[in-house]
């Protein structure tokens, strides 16, 4: 069975390109990190929400096992934001949610309509 919580091949392919890099230290990244987690496991819609574009992080081996990324979730969050806003990705009903989820954490992530 598919992990609800899969961030969408095209979605990435869109937003970063064939190569995407590291966003912490440039390198190309091999790895797709969920930047506010894969949600809770029992809970289908909570991991369905978090294969948001927006909360796909391109990130380098090196980075993503340093163990420090839970810690900086909230700057990734906003540097991802800005990079899916200025791409030609157009946003979904599970990206507002995404969006809404952590808009309250104090996040300023608007869900702006296209």
């Amino acid at each position: 069975m598919a992990d609800l919580a899969q961030h969408r091949e095209e979605d990435v392919y869109q937003v970063y390109g064939e190569y995407p890099h590291c966003l912490k230290c440039g390198k190309l990244a091999h790895d797709i990190h969920h930047a506010k987690g894969r949600g809770r496991k029992k809970d289908k819609e909570d991991r369905k929400m978090h294969s948001s574009i927006y909360g796909a992080c391109p990130i380098c081996r090196e980075d993503h096992q340093d163990g420090k990324l839970s810690r900086e979730s909230d700057d990734l969050l906003k540097k991802i934001y800005s990079i899916v806003e200025n791409s030609e990705y157009e946003r979904t009903e599970i990206d507002c949610k995404f969006l809404s989820r952590y808009s309250q954490n104090g996040l300023d992530l608007a869900c702006k309509k296209s």
